[in-house]
């Protein structure tokens, strides 16, 4: 399952993705679709089919919009009213085929053969398989070829010209759904590589401030154990005495506790334990050195809600 800093970029290249085809849905359907349809409805028979299937054409990018505003949603109620409006737009690009004088089925005019594609990329926008797609594009190719061949329409300038408006359209219509799943599967993979690579640079930052505190207590140890050594050297401290003997015990506590630490990032009750253990040296209290034990079978070692570990947890022993 991606983690949410993967899934915020890939969600975002989907929006970007999802905004393009839509806008390039309803710039097509109003911008080139109408102009057409105001100029040569009186040419269809009856008139205002081509008009009516405008119409229909529109409620179907509508209902496509508002359905990639809530994405995710996979159902069988989805499904079903995915498979309604592709019936709806193959059912309607027929009749507009059939009410279409001859002469300009595949013209300016038929207006349908450029759209339903788009419309049908639209409303299979957030299916996650290719293929569906693919296949209503190759119907509505399909279609638009047995209408040619039904009419007798095998003039070589027909053929040429219903073969251009199919290319174009069609492999722009292809290219458009492939490359949207191509860049979220990218933009999937960049995002998690960003993941895996911040985690890494975390992991090494954290590692680096731990080393330096060790450096830093390592340090104060050597400090503390050559002032006490120096002393017995001397004879300013004798070993009988009960003070040189606190001192030398919290030195030696100190340095077990410093050569037993083996984690990178430690637990966060270890740190305590540890932050403690410090405060008490500090004081003078000899601390023994600690190591920190959690059972996946204990309940009283699973971290509570909310908070560290359980009270009642034996966490700690003294080694």
């Amino acid at each position: 399952m991606p983690s949410r800093p993967v899934a915020i970029i890939a969600m975002g290249y989907r929006r970007a993705m999802t905004i393009a085809i839509v806008v390039i849905v309803w710039v097509w359907h109003v911008g080139n679709d109408l102009p057409v349809v105001l100029q040569s409805w009186r040419r269809f028979d009856p008139p205002l089919v081509t008009v009516a299937a405008w119409v229909v054409f529109s409620l179907v990018g509508l209902v496509a919009t508002w359905r990639l505003r809530r994405p995710g949603r996979q159902g069988p109620r989805a499904t079903a009213l995915t498979w309604a409006l592709l019936a709806v737009l193959l059912v309607t690009e027929v009749v507009v085929f059939v009410a279409c004088p001859l002469t300009e089925r595949f013209r300016g005019a038929n207006w349908v053969l450029g759209t339903t594609g788009w419309f049908g990329v639209a409303v299979l926008w957030q299916r996650r398989g290719l293929a569906e797609t693919l296949t209503f594009l190759g119907l509505h190719t399909l279609l638009a070829s047995g209408l040619l061949v039904q009419d007798g329409s095998v003039d070589p300038a027909v053929v040429g010209q219903y073969l251009m408006i199919s290319y174009g359209t069609g492999s722009l219509q292809a290219a458009s759904a492939i490359g949207y799943r191509a860049t979220d599967s990218a933009a999937r993979r960049a995002a998690t590589a960003a993941a895996a690579t911040a985690a890494a640079t975390t992991r090494r930052i954290v590692a680096l401030a731990v080393h330096k505190a060790r450096q830093d207590r390592y340090q104060t140890i050597r400090d503390s154990a050559r002032d006490l050594l120096a002393g017995l050297a001397t004879g300013q401290l004798h070993p009988a005495d009960p003070a040189t003997q606190q001192r030398a015990a919290v030195a030696a506590a100190r340095l077990r506790r410093l050569l037993a630490e083996d984690d990178d990032v430690p637990e966060p009750l270890l740190n305590e334990l540890r932050a403690a253990a410090d405060v008490a040296e500090r004081r003078g209290v000899a601390a023994s050195r600690w190591s920190l034990s959690r059972s996946a079978s204990c309940p009283a070692c699973r971290p509570a809600r909310g908070g560290p570990f359980r009270p009642a947890c034996r966490a700690g022993r003294p080694a």
